[in-house]
């Protein structure tokens, strides 16, 4: 099962607490499955995504994780040049099925400490590389956004499933596993909506309870990512190694 967006008005969104460190995170990974049926809203859609303001598009995005022509991109605001990478325009995403995508950034503002992945490894990365400068732009007590910006814009034309949020930088093995078993790493693991169930509430597995909340035009898809681990040939390790 997923979430089909539609492309254009689709919006949920996460209001995380003040109890919570979902924002202002200098390490983090975020992680989902993805079925796009194409770039989304203006070609460049998002699949997390935080802003300030009004939910109704006043204020400026302060980082987003998003595709296009050029693969996936991150963006983190900074006040004077933006931290950001991409992969190279030989990783789109489109068309292909479901895809296993997610972001890391490893504590620092050099643009080389972003690491995008696709499925089971790490993309080839553009041109574009660039450190974060001037102090990066605060997003404490913004929402954030699952399949568009936060707001009401660049929403995805996509089904979604197991979006994840971790406070720390997974490694690739992490990744593999909770690409085959969701929810399975447990080591900083902030978030996780598995976007399963029909209703006005996406339920947070992570066990911090941050429900994602169904605004507008959200669809119930019976469609779901292949996460059968064992077929994939993936042995989880116990989950105690990741307490």
């Amino acid at each position: 099962m997923s979430f089909d967006y539609n492309g254009t008005t689709t919006e949920v969104r996460v209001q995380p607490p003040t109890s919570l460190p979902l924002q202002n995170l200098s390490t983090f990974t975020f992680a989902c499955w993805a079925d796009p049926d194409n770039f989304g809203e203006g070609n460049n859609a998002c699949l997390i995504a935080s802003r300030s303001g009004s939910a109704t598009g006043t204020g400026f995005v302060m980082w987003r994780l998003f595709t296009d022509t050029s693969g996936m991109r991150l963006t983190i605001k900074f006040a004077t040049a933006d931290l950001q990478r991409s992969g190279s325009g030989g990783t789109p995403i489109i068309g292909r099925g479901w895809r296993f995508c997610a972001a890391s950034l490893n504590g620092t503002t050099a643009g080389t400490g972003i690491q995008l992945y696709l499925d089971d490894a790490e993309v080839n990365y553009g041109t574009l590389n660039d450190d974060g400068v001037g102090g990066r732009i605060s997003d404490a007590g913004a929402p954030f956004g699952i399949g568009n910006d936060g707001g009401v814009g660049r929403t995805f034309d996509c089904r979604l499933a197991h979006v994840h949020v971790y406070s720390v930088a997974l490694t690739l093995n992490e990744l593999k596993q909770i690409r085959a078993y969701p929810g399975s790493i447990t080591r900083g693991l902030l978030g996780y909506w598995p976007l399963e169930a029909s209703g006005t509430v996406a339920g947070d597995h992570s066990g911090n309870n941050v429900p994602a909340t169904l605004l507008s035009n959200v669809t119930f898809d019976q469609r779901r990512p292949p996460i059968n681990g064992w077929s994939q040939g993936i042995k989880p390790a116990p989950l105690t190694a990741y307490l």
